[in-house]
C-alpha cells in the first residue's frame, strides 16, 4: 500500500478549490513542510482540469534550500511535472499560485 506524501497531519497547508462556474467543490492543493523541503500536491475532482489534465496526487512538486518562497516553488514544480504551462510562479509567493488558479477557473479558499 503506497503512502500519501503527507503521512501525518502537522506542518501542512491546504487550499480548497471551487469551480467558479458552479461554486461546487473542485479539488485541493496540499503542502507539507519538512525541515528545509516543501512538497506540493494538487488534486482535482468532478471533471475539473488544468490545461485539459485531471490531476491527482500522483505527481508531487518539491522545493528545498533557502532564500526564496518554497511554497510557490513546489507548486510550480508540481505543475511542471504535469506538463502544465505556467510562468512567473516559482519562488515568488503564494499570491502567484492563487492568481494562477483563479485565472484557470477556480475560487481558492485557504483551509489551513
Amino acid at each position: 500500500m503506497s503512502r500519501h506524501f503527507i503521512d501525518k497531519f502537522e506542518d501542512v497547508s491546504a487550499w480548497i478549490l471551487l469551480d467558479k462556474k458552479t461554486n461546487k467543490f473542485a479539488g485541493k492543493v496540499l503542502w507539507h513542510y519538512a525541515k528545509v523541503t516543501v512538497s506540493c500536491g494538487i488534486s482535482l475532482y468532478y471533471n475539473c482540469s488544468l490545461d485539459g489534465k485531471v490531476l491527482d496526487f500522483g505527481k508531487i512538486g518539491t522545493a528545498g534550500g533557502y532564500g526564496y518562497d518554497k511554497q510557490s516553488a513546489s507548486f510550480s514544480d508540481c505543475l511542471r511535472k504535469w506538463n502544465i504551462e505556467h510562468n512567473g510562479i516559482s519562488g515568488v509567493g503564494r499570491d502567484a499560485c492563487k492568481a494562477f488558479l483563479e485565472k484557470n477557473g477556480f475560487i481558492v479558499l485557504e483551509a489551513i
